[in-house]
This record gives C-alpha cells, structure tokens and sequence, in this order.
C-alpha cells in the first residue's frame, strides 16, 4: 500500500504555529487503521499487507516563515552564515515535528504491528505480524535544502530526495508546474546562494516581514489563525485569504475593528517593502520585474474594498501547469488539488491547497489543519479515512480548469 501526504508546514516556532502539528497522532493512527483495512481483500480474506510505502511529497517543514529571515539574512543568500541558519532553521522545524517524524521512524525501524490470518484468512487479533514499512521525504519550495540532512535521516530510517517511484505511480512535490516557485539553472548548480523564486521571495520578504511586524503590535493576538493561512498560500491566494480572514473576523467590538486596522496598516506597510526589496534582489520571474509590480497591486487591494483579483495576464502567467501522466499516475504535493486530472491511461492528484482557498482558521475543508492524504490499494485510490470525517470513497478528480496542460516529455 503507498500512502502520499504533502505540505505539513511544520516550521521552527518563530513566527507561526502550524495548523497540521496538533493532529500527527491522529494521522498516525488513521494510516496505521488504513493499513490494517488494506488487509481485507475483495474476496472478503485477509492477509495482511506485504509492505507499507509512506511518501510525503514535499513540504513537510516550512523553512521560509521565521524570524531567521526578517534581519539581514535570507535562506538564499551565499556563504557561511546563512548556511548556518538554513540548517538551524531545518533543525528547529524538526525538532517542533519531532512527533510526527519519530512515530515513522518508529515504524521504519521496527514495522508496523498488524494482525496475522488463519488458515482461513481471517485475522487473528491475539497475534500480530510486523509489516516492513519504507518512509520518503521530498523536498518541496519551503523546504529546499531539506536534501542536507540526508545522512541524519539515514540513521533514523528515512530517505530524502526529490522524487518517488514504482511501476504504477511517480510522486514529486511538483515545483515544475508552479512559474511562482520554479528555480533558476543557478540554483540546480550549486545551493549554496541562488536567486529567489517569486514564491521564496514572497514568502520571506512579504509574509514572514508581516509576521513579525505584527507580533510587536496588539493586534498579534487575534493574527493567530491569520498567519498560518496567509504562510500556507501562494502569491495569488493571499489577498483572498486574508480578505476572508478580514470578513470572517468582523464583530461588533470597536476593539475588534481597531485591530483589523492595525493588521492592515501592517500588511500595505510589508508590501510595500517587499516591493522595493524586488528591485534590490528582483527574484525569478518568467515575465522580469514588471510582474512584481502586478503582484504588488494585488496584494494592497486588501482591505481597500476593491476586490482581492489580478490582472487576467498575470494570472495566466502564474497558472500551474501539471504535466500529463502518459501511462501512469502521477501525484503533485505541491498543485492545488482541482488542478487534478484525469485524462486516458494516466492522472494527475494534486494534494496542494486551492488558489483561492479559505485557510480561515487554519484548516481546509478536508479538516482543521490536516494535510490531504491519499493512498493506493493495488489499483485504486481513495483518501485517507479520518475519524470525525467522511469515509472513504473514491478519489475522483476535479474537472479540468483553464490551466494548461503541457505533454510529458
């Protein structure tokens, strides 16, 4: 069975909370049930799993939303110093997710505990098997450099890279599909400095300043739920995000409204140096600097009552484009999910948050900060099963988009 989860966005405590951190043990509990269910086959028998295939598709620690970055350094600085902070960074987010990471390192030890059959193939729940279990980590956008801490992974029985595998599925956070996040030639030669992608840029010199400014006002009480939705999107979705928050946060208490006002000021003052910081460090972009002063636009339309939207141009410029899988499945961490496809012999599953999506309390509509999960039994798909929430059913995808699909080389 292979199960593929994305964007955890475990960070280093600096700045924000994340949303998925409270619920690692009921995720650990609904893949382990998961994996005791996929025993049971069509037949009605049971025998149990032959192994577990665990893949989180990138993500899994939020490396740009921390306090590191709001002075003088930035993750993609060169030399030294800032390669001491990429890995002080990457350190504390694990050690904040250390739950979520010892639980399957626990399992990529020692296996997981499943009931044995009988004879007849009906589980024995006096006796238990251990089911080998194989743990992935990919890199995503937020945690590039995540390929750094290969050796301590090793130790502990996880493997890191960039892509997952098998006859029937490829797993990739996705970075190809996504202009905002996709890197220049000079990063893929060397790590050690790079130029920024828009994404990076953004959520470094845009939502991280922003955090910070706001933890030094009075408003850093009632931003809680705000700051880890506006870290969770892209540059197009946060304007939408954060005029949700804006509706959804309005009540009759003048305290209230002097606060609201307070994360606004805040907000315009942090685009506002986000923009000349693009001229000082202009990041990759597929169209130069002028999109910079498109998304600059965009981000100070909240709160102004103008309607958070971009130009048609630039949306389109900044549209994923997820590849079509030829023969097999494909999983995207990074894509927002009605990006998903399904198109002849192969499809697409996207498990990134939606462009425009309502991180209002720092959940989705799949649950109160739980990332989307699917898995794979022999040949179909479903989501991961989560007490409270719906059961399982079949992982249809959304109908396509306007996004343009670009033919697998």
């Amino acid at each position: 069975m292979l199960v593929v989860s994305a964007n955890w966005s475990l960070g280093d405590g600096t700045l924000t909370a994340a949303a998925a951190a409270p619920h690692v043990g009921v995720w650990l509990q609904a893949v382990h049930r998961a994996a005791v269910r996929a025993g049971f086959r069509r037949d009605g028998s049971y025998r149990p799993l032959d192994q577990l295939q665990v893949v989180l598709a990138g993500d899994t620690f939020d490396c740009l939303t921390s306090a590191a970055w709001t002075a003088q350094l930035r993750p993609w600085h060169d030399g030294r110093a800032a390669q001491a902070a990429r890995r002080a960074v990457l350190v504390r987010a694990a050690h904040r997710g250390r739950r979520l990471l010892v639980g399957m390192s626990r399992w990529a030890r020692s296996g997981l505990s499943v009931p044995t059959a009988d004879r007849r193939g009906r589980p024995v729940l006096a006796a238990t098997t251990r089911v080998p279990v194989r743990i992935a980590l990919l890199a995503g956008d937020r945690d590039s450099w995540l390929d750094q801490a290969c050796t301590e992974a090793a130790r502990y029985g996880l493997s890191i890279g960039s892509v997952w595998s098998d006859d029937l599925t490829t797993v990739r956070h996705g970075l190809e599909a996504d202009p905002c996040v996709l890197p220049s030639e000079s990063r893929r030669a060397n790590g050690r400095g790079w130029q920024p992608t828009i994404g990076e840029s953004v959520a470094v010199d845009l939502v991280a300043r922003f955090a910070a400014g706001v933890m030094t006002t009075t408003a850093a009480s009632v931003s809680r739920s705000l700051i880890p939705a506006l870290a969770r999107s892209g540059p197009l979705a946060l304007p939408p995000v954060f005029s949700l928050w804006l509706d959804a946060s309005r009540g009759p208490a003048a305290a209230a409204d002097e606060h609201r006002e307070t994360l606004v000021t805040q907000w315009r003052r942090s685009v506002a140096a986000w923009h000349r910081e693009t001229v000082r460090q202009p990041p990759v972009s597929p169209a130069g600097v002028a999109v910079c002063d498109a998304l600059a636009s965009h981000f100070d339309a909240v709160g102004r009552g103008l309607g958070a939207h971009v130009g048609r141009d630039v949306r389109e410029l900044f549209a994923p484009r997820p590849a079509a899988a030829p023969t097999c499945a494909t999983v995207l961490g990074h894509v927002p999910a009605d990006c998903s496809l399904d198109h002849g012999g192969g499809r697409v599953i996207c498990l990134g948050p939606a462009i425009a999506s309502g991180w209002i309390n720092g959940g989705t509509s799949r649950g109160p900060g739980l990332p989307p999960t699917v898995l794979r039994r022999d040949h179909d798909w479903e989501w991961l099963q989560i007490p409270g929430m719906e059961g399982d059913r079949p992982l249809m995808p959304a109908p396509p988009t306007r996004t343009m699909i670009i033919d697998a080389a």
